[in-house]
């Protein structure tokens, strides 16, 4: 049997406010109920340090007295959750730091600088696994997707409609999170298969083909993955091989340009001397720059 998924709601004592009712009914809904493990508690409540650690903290107000076991909970649970009025301990923890959350989100609990993640659309702002998010319909939309993704697509889909959201919605949003993922994966089936064919490889426009993403979209993506653009990162790799050809094997420079992807050896003499290797002739003959 499949363990719940340990989740505490931190807000203000009774009566409860927006984001924790908004909070409260998602997360106690039917559809969830056989998988989450959710515990209220508030500010000073006895015995609020005897709880254990959860999975999922949802902050819906800022701690004053029981600070010191919510900083605790921030930094062990899974994920994190600080809505507008719960959300300056979630923003002043390790883990949104060097991060810059846009004003909106936060003028109202804090005045810090930092960056992170965010969604026009809903409102939210994300960095290692910690969400702020603005009161209402985000909240809702967030925690829906949350669900998703820890207990299963279906009972978020089957809620969405009883908050306000409709399922349709909910499915973009989901499909958007999903590709989110599947990105570095796909990165690396395209660095892999041009390692395999780099001498088949004429420009990035392949590789984009590949990747099934615009040239601009494969740009963008290519260069959070892996850190260089995939114009300097081709181009490098068809230069290693070739000066491997030049150095241990006896085919002709004009050979050695082809089986590389160069095309030419004047192709393959410009990138030797971008990268500072000299001519073709002279890195075959140990004669460097």
């Amino acid at each position: 049997m499949t363990s719940k998924l340990r989740v505490v709601l931190f807000h203000d004592k009774q009566p409860l406010n927006l984001d924790a009712n908004i909070a409260l009914s998602c997360l106690s809904h039917e559809a969830v109920r056989d998988s989450i493990d959710l515990h209220e508690c508030w500010d000073g409540e006895e015995g609020i340090e005897q709880l254990l650690q959860p999975e999922m903290l949802i902050l819906a107000s800022n701690p004053i007295s029981s600070r010191a076991t919510v900083a605790n909970w921030i930094g062990g649970c899974t994920l994190c959750v600080g809505t507008a009025s719960g959300a300056q301990l979630l923003l002043e923890s390790g883990r949104f730091r060097d991060t810059r959350v846009p004003a909106t989100l936060v003028d109202a609990c804090t005045s810090q600088s930092l960056n992170v993640l965010h969604d026009d659309s809903l409102n939210y702002a994300s960095a290692n696994n910690c969400y702020v998010v603005q009161s209402g319909i985000p909240t809702i939309e967030l925690l829906l997707q949350l669900i998703a993704a820890q207990i299963g697509p279906k009972s978020a889909l089957e809620m969405a409609p009883k908050f306000g959201v409709a399922q349709s919605r909910l499915e973009i949003l989901l499909q958007k999170a999903d590709s989110k993922q599947r990105r570095p994966a796909q990165m690396a089936r395209v660095v892999e298969w041009a390692e395999a064919n780099i001498n088949r490889v004429e420009s990035v426009d392949c590789l984009a083909q590949q990747a099934c993403l615009s040239r601009r979209s494969f740009d963008r993506h290519f260069k959070k993955e892996m850190g260089i653009s995939p114009k300097k990162w081709l181009l490098q790799k068809k230069t290693e091989l070739a000066k491997d050809y030049l150095l241990n094997s006896d085919l002709s420079i004009e050979d050695v340009a082809e089986v590389a992807g160069f095309g030419c050896s004047n192709n393959l003499r410009n990138s030797l001397n971008r990268f500072g290797e000299g001519s073709p002739s002279c890195f075959r003959n140990g004669v460097y720059k």
